[in-house]
This record gives structure tokens, C-alpha cells and sequence, in this order.
């Protein structure tokens, strides 16, 4: 995320309010101010921004997902799951990784 906001041209930055430099709450309230004084604002958020976080209307227009937060296929009975759905001819992948992480 870090990475990402040091390759934006400096006009960028300028308005993104990245998680960590401020609290949670703090960044969303800053956000918020901006977009209702009418001026552009980008937030870059992780993990904890995934819940609990309404943003509602002009608050949130886009969204970009960094990585989905798909289970580890470790657990015996969902592989029996995948064999079964295999043997059927289904794709285990779509029907249960998929799903789940949504």
C-alpha cells in the first residue's frame, strides 16, 4: 500500500489519506470532510477497512480490492467437498473458494 502511494504523482497525494498515519476513525472523518467541502479524496485501507466501515454515497464511488481474502484449502472436509464436486464434473475453485470470500 505504502509502495503504491510513493509511485502517485506528488498532485495525488496530496489527496490520499493512507491507513496508519492517523486512527481509523480520524482518517474517515477527514474523508468525509473533504468530499462534503467538495474537494477530491482517495482513502487506502487494508484489512481493518474491510469491516465495519459505512461510507455511504459520495463517500465510497470506487473500490479497489488488493487481495481476496480466499481460506487455506487445508481442512479434510473441504477437500472431500472437492473431490466430490470434481467428481461431478464442477469446478471445486467457483463453488466453494469463491463463495466463502464473499
Amino acid at each position: 500500500m505504502q509502495e503504491v502511494f510513493d509511485g502517485l504523482e506528488r498532485d495525488w497525494r496530496k489527496r490520499v489519506f493512507i491507513q496508519g498515519n492517523l486512527s481509523k476513525q480520524e482518517t474517515l472523518n477527514k474523508h468525509k470532510a473533504r468530499v462534503d467541502g467538495g474537494d477530491e479524496s482517495v482513502l487506502f485501507g487494508l484489512a481493518s477497512f474491510a469491516e465495519g466501515v459505512d461510507l455511504p454515497g459520495a463517500y465510497c464511488e470506487h473500490v479497489v480490492i488488493a487481495k481476496i481474502p480466499f481460506a487455506v484449502p487445508d481442512d479434510p472436509v473441504e477437500a472431500a467437498l472437492a473431490e466430490w464436486i470434481e467428481a461431478r464434473g464442477g469446478n471445486p475453485f467457483m463453488e466453494i473458494a469463491v463463495p466463502d470470500a464473499s
